[in-house]
């Protein structure tokens, strides 16, 4: 069972990151798993780990969609 905290530190994950995540905390792992890519999952101890883990595969997968400096797309 989690904390009122716990509770509260995964609504405000679900909250922030709605549209890319999805969350869950199984037997004191937390986990947010890519809506994008739902093999990619990210596993933390803690509310705090996962966040940051998330912000950066985020902008880890914004970096990736973007086409590099100086390259063009064709039409």
């Amino acid at each position: 069972m989690l904390t009122r905290e716990e509770q509260s530190d995964l609504l405000n994950l679900a909250w922030n990151w709605d549209s890319a995540y999805t969350f869950e905390v199984i037997d004191g792992v937390w986990k947010a798993t890519s809506t994008a890519d739902p093999a990619a999952v990210l596993t933390a101890d803690s509310a705090d780990e996962l966040r940051q883990k998330v912000r950066e595969d985020y902008a880890e997968r914004q970096r990736a969609a973007r086409p590099l400096s100086g390259d063009r797309m064709s039409t």
